[in-house]
C-alpha cells in the first residue's frame, strides 16, 4: 500500500509548475552559493573592509559598534541561513517530500569546499569553527523552511477539509 504524502497540498498539483518552481530555487540556490564563494575570494584587506563597513552601518541602526568577530560570525550564520532555506526548497519541490537531513548536509559539505577555498586566499584562513557557525545557520535555515511547511500545509488541510466537507 502506497503511503500518503501529507504534505501534497502545499505542492503545485501541476507537474510543469512544480519543476519551474524547483528549478527557480536551485538557480537561487546558485546564487547564494555564488555569492559565498565570491566573498570568499575577498582577500584579507578586503574582507575586512567590508566586515567594516557593515560594521558601521550597524552602529548606526543599533545606537552602539558590534565587534568584528561578531559580525563576521553573523554573516557567515545568515549566509548559510539563506543557503540551507533555499536548497530546502528546491529539494522539497524536486523529490516531493522534505529533505532537510539532505539540505543539512549539502550546506554543509558546501562549507568545508568553502573554508579550503579561503585557505588558498592571501590573508584569509581556513577555520573548523567558521564550517560549525556555517551549519549551525544552514540548520537554522532549514528549521524554519520546516516551520512554514508545517503551517501552510495545516492550514491547507483545514481547508481542504472545510471545503470537501
Amino acid at each position: 500500500m502506497k503511503k500518503e504524502n501529507r504534505l501534497r497540498y502545499i505542492l503545485p498539483e501541476n507537474r510543469t509548475v512544480r519543476i519551474v518552481l524547483a528549478v527557480f530555487f536551485w538557480l537561487l540556490a546558485a546564487a547564494c552559493a555564488g555569492c559565498i564563494f565570491w566573498l570568499s575570494s575577498r582577500d584579507g584587506s578586503q574582507s575586512q573592509n567590508m566586515s567594516d563597513n557593515v560594521r558601521g552601518i550597524l552602529a548606526k541602526i543599533l545606537g552602539s559598534p558590534l565587534g568584528s568577530f561578531i559580525v563576521r560570525k553573523f554573516a557567515h550564520f545568515f549566509e548559510y541561513a539563506a543557503l540551507g532555506f533555499l536548497i530546502g526548497c528546491a529539494l522539497f519541490l524536486s523529490r516531493r517530500r522534505f529533505s532537510p537531513v539532505i539540505s543539512v548536509i549539502c550546506s554543509a559539505l558546501y562549507s568545508v569546499s568553502d573554508e579550503i577555498h579561503q585557505y588558498f586566499v592571501p590573508g584569509r584562513a581556513c577555520r573548523i569553527f567558521d564550517v560549525g557557525v556555517d551549519t549551525l545557520g544552514a540548520l537554522t535555515g532549514i528549521l524554519i523552511l520546516t516551520l512554514i511547511i508545517l503551517i501552510v500545509n495545516s492550514i491547507a488541510m483545514r481547508r481542504k477539509e472545510k471545503y470537501s466537507a
